[in-house]
């Protein structure tokens, strides 16, 4: 019976630090991702000044700051959007009508769940 214990205990000791840094990694990744999209939007009225983009107005995070949503409708934005904004994993909502942004790139590596 302890040759199995030992095993599994062993097992787990292995995976837990590699699942504890993917998670902790995604929130940087976020971050990044959102920068990007701050450097692509013209006009940059936008009160995007903090480094973490939970802070931002028009952006919700999850509380281990995963963006969520992205509402930007009628801001008369202009730009293209990164192709890595669908890797914003937890994104659920994102508005963006009644601007004028590039779209096509993006469409092409968009998630299904957007």
């Amino acid at each position: 019976m302890t040759k199995p214990f030992h095993l599994f205990f062993s097992c787990i000791i292995i995976i837990l630090p590699t699942i504890i840094h993917s998670q902790s990694q995604s929130a940087p990744n976020d971050a990044a991702v959102m920068q990007a999209l701050k450097t692509n939007l013209n006009p940059k009225s936008l009160d995007w000044s903090d480094p973490n983009p939970c802070n931002w107005k028009q952006i919700q995070c999850s509380r281990d700051n995963r963006v969520t949503r992205i509402q930007l409708p009628n801001h008369n934005l202009q730009g293209t959007l990164p192709r890595t904004l669908n890797t914003l994993t937890q994104l659920q909502v994102l508005e963006l009508q009644n601007n004028q942004l590039m779209l096509v790139q993006f469409c092409l590596f968009m998630k299904e769940n957007i």
